[in-house]
């Protein structure tokens, strides 16, 4: 089974619980970088930021016809992408709000969901109210919670 651990930051000290979840399952990889991953765990970004010469194409094609390139599409299509070209089985999101933003992509890629919430984000009033209305698409749609 191939899984992949999704984690808000990268080897923070205080979270050894999820060092230990990359460490020991049988993860075939982690990604970092924000509730919604930027970074695959050698650091490569997830989604290459354009160059000169293509930021230009995309602004001139935004303004000849009204296209916007909107970046959390793109990002969504890119995780999608590794999904499946990797042949992902599970991900295991590990806060809640990191589930509420992959939950879609991982319904996309047929691709079990694990969230595993760690506290805060399970009962801060500012988190809840923040994540909210996603919690409850997430708990009617994820595989499993922890």
């Amino acid at each position: 089974m191939n899984i992949c651990v999704i984690v808000p930051e990268n080897n923070l000290y205080s979270e050894t619980f999820v060092r230990a979840h990359i460490e020991r399952l049988p993860a075939k990889a982690y990604l970092y970088g924000g509730y919604f991953p930027s970074y695959f765990s050698n650091g490569q970004p997830l989604l290459p930021r354009p160059g000169f010469p293509e930021r230009v194409r995309r602004s001139l094609l935004s303004r000849l016809f009204k296209f916007d390139f909107d970046e959390q599409k793109l990002q969504q299509q890119a995780l999608l992408e590794y999904f499946r070209n990797d042949r992902i089985d599970a991900v295991l999101a590990e806060f809640g709000p990191t589930g509420s933003k992959v939950m879609e992509v991982c319904r996309a890629a047929n691709v079990a969901l694990v969230v595993h919430f760690h506290g805060f984000d399970a009962y801060d009033a500012e988190t809840l109210k923040e994540h909210g209305e996603r919690y409850r698409r997430m708990f009617q749609t994820a595989d499993e919670f922890v």
